[in-house]
């Protein structure tokens, strides 16, 4: 399952509370269909993801920040990427209660874009990175919100928070 493992530097507040770096692996996953996520236990793990619209597979997060098809970049920090992924396909498929009340509660681009898929998950991707520590996926997903920006001008289509 694992594409590759990268190491990187983050900040890190040491013991005598100076900052240093610290180094640590990321694991960056093969690009799976979102439904097969929800199905599979491997990934009850913190990480950050993309969610892709296509039928071709990028294998890294390169290809999916220069795709106009990358459609929400997030984060699992106090949830799985398993229960993150399961919440987006509920909100594209814009499951509901035994009531009729709508069981997520999704942003107003993210529900613009499952409109113009027509509530349609086939063909979704995900692209996760497995890391270490909670912490870790916080400090990622800006950077890669920011650099998604910084290519296309806009964020992604379906994301709402701006950093």
């Amino acid at each position: 399952m694992i594409n590759h493992v990268e190491v990187i530097s983050v900040p890190y507040i040491n013991e005598d509370f100076s900052i240093g770096a610290k180094h640590i692996q990321i694991h960056w996953i093969k690009p799976v269909l979102l439904e097969e996520v929800i199905k599979d236990s491997f990934y009850n793990k913190p990480g950050v993801y993309f969610l892709h619209r296509t039928t071709e597979l990028n294998s890294n997060y390169n290809d999916m920040l220069n795709s106009e098809d990358t459609f929400y970049i997030g984060m699992a920090n106090r949830e799985t990427i398993r229960s993150r992924v399961n919440k987006h396909y509920l909100s594209i498929t814009d499951a509901r209660t035994k009531s009729g009340n709508p069981v997520t509660r999704p942003g107003i681009n993210l529900k613009r874009f499952r409109e113009s898929i027509e509530f349609n998950p086939s063909n979704i991707y995900v692209l996760c990175a497995i890391v270490p520590d909670n912490n870790i996926s916080v400090i990622l997903e800006p950077l890669f919100v920011h650099a998604y920006k910084q290519i296309h001008g806009r964020m992604p289509a379906g994301n709402t928070q701006d950093f």
